[in-house]
């Protein structure tokens, strides 16, 4: 399953690349967020969103904040939230 999501990541990828945007994508995973980790760490997410930990959203705006500051005109958000998909 991982797999299948990194191979619908990478054009996801490809396209926030050339278009200068920031996509973020919801992957599935039921309650876990093992996909959307392993997924995310193979394509070089930006930030991986996954039920089993806590996370900041001003931390992640201030990250790719960070990024265009730094020259990186496009960004990548894989998470996989509580509740169903």
């Amino acid at each position: 399953a991982a797999n299948v999501a990194m191979e619908a990541l990478d054009p996801i990828k490809n396209t926030g690349n050339s278009h200068q945007r920031v996509f973020v994508v919801e992957v599935m995973g039921r309650g876990a967020g093992d996909i959307a980790l392993w997924s995310g760490i193979a394509t070089g997410a930006d930030a991986i969103v996954i039920p089993e930990r806590e996370y900041d959203i001003e931390a992640i705006a201030n990250k790719i904040s960070e990024n265009r500051k730094n020259g990186k005109d496009h960004g990548l958000i894989v998470l996989r939230r509580n509740g169903r998909c």
